[in-house]
């Protein structure tokens, strides 16, 4: 059920069954991190997503925004003063660059989180089945969907020194038999058990470790990113 990789990248790209990509993580410690505890950094550069859902445990949940080429989200994981975790939309303009929160109190991710913490969900709807359109060129790991059907992608994160055999025989390891849906209180916690399609992959990314769940999708048109931090 699990595989995981000790090589360690900065990136990770998410590609369909034809090499085509879907969506790119690049995974670093928070700049302003402590000499105590240190935070994780997310880049998450969407390829093929046409809007975000935004969960905040509020009355009118999700908020909606859409997304281009030129936008990256990122986690800043941990606090820094009196601020908390946060996720931003950052837009890339020639002149500048402009930024945009969207979660303004998510988990803090620090290196020594010793479980799998719940990162986005990312529905890619008819791009599952494109062609490759541009190679890849930089040295990353890279997740290949092996299924023609319809999918959803689960991501998760976990610190440097984690435990996976503790973990895999522990009951948290149980949560990773359903999507992330039963975080979302404005669903009423649902328990969705759809089937996982392939192993759940672990990737090392600077000291930190991203995981990748991929299952059957049940919306096979959406192109969507939502998270539920």
């Amino acid at each position: 059920m699990y595989q995981w990789t000790e090589d360690s990248r900065d990136r990770l790209y998410i590609v369909n069954q034809h090499q085509k990509k879907l969506l790119q993580f690049i995974v670093k410690d928070e700049p302003y991190a402590n000499k105590m505890v240190t935070f994780a950094q997310i880049k998450i550069i969407p390829y093929a997503v046409e809007r975000a859902k935004v969960y905040n445990d509020q009355p009118g949940d999700p908020s909606l925004f859409r997304i281009y080429s030129e936008l990256e989200l990122t986690y800043h994981g941990g606090s820094k003063g009196d601020h908390t975790p946060k996720v931003h939309l950052k837009i890339a303009a020639p002149s500048k660059s402009r930024y945009r929160t969207l979660v303004d109190c998510s988990l803090s991710l620090d290196s020594s989180i010793p479980r799998l913490a719940p990162i986005c969900s990312l529905f890619p709807g008819f791009e599952h089945d494109r062609l490759l359109t541009e190679k890849i060129s930089k040295k990353s790991h890279v997740f290949k969907v092996d299924s023609s059907s319809p999918i959803r992608f689960d991501f998760y994160l976990s610190g440097k020194d984690f435990d996976h055999h503790a973990y895999i025989n522990s009951m948290y390891s149980l949560s990773m038999l359903f999507s992330l849906d039963y975080l979302i209180a404005n669903k009423n916690s649902p328990l969705q058990g759809l089937p996982i399609i392939q192993p759940i992959m672990g990737y090392a990314m600077q000291g930190y470790y991203l995981w990748v769940r991929c299952s059957r999708s049940i919306h096979p048109c959406r192109k969507t990113i939502y998270s539920v931090l």
